[in-house]
């Protein structure tokens, strides 16, 4: 007997609703912060509650520096 598959076509039903229900209400307290940053300056400048400051991978076309490390997989030949 082979290993069983079980696909499901429909998974984002699956996702317990109260799941959803927490995860947007902790989500919906940042908005006003990504709505009211001033994206003009410097990241370093950029008033960002430390949550979302970390969560940013590129800022203006380059990589952030908790994010640095990446550019060493880039254009990597095999």
């Amino acid at each position: 007997h082979g290993p069983v598959i079980m696909a499901i076509d429909i998974l984002p039903s699956e996702i317990p609703r109260e799941s959803s229900e927490y995860f947007s209400g902790v989500l919906k307290q940042f908005v006003p912060a990504l709505v009211n940053a001033d994206y003009s300056g410097s990241f370093e400048q950029l008033n960002l509650p430390p949550e979302l400051k970390r969560a940013v991978i590129l800022y203006k076309g380059k990589l952030t520096p908790d994010y640095e490390y990446i550019q060493t997989f880039l254009f990597k030949s095999h």
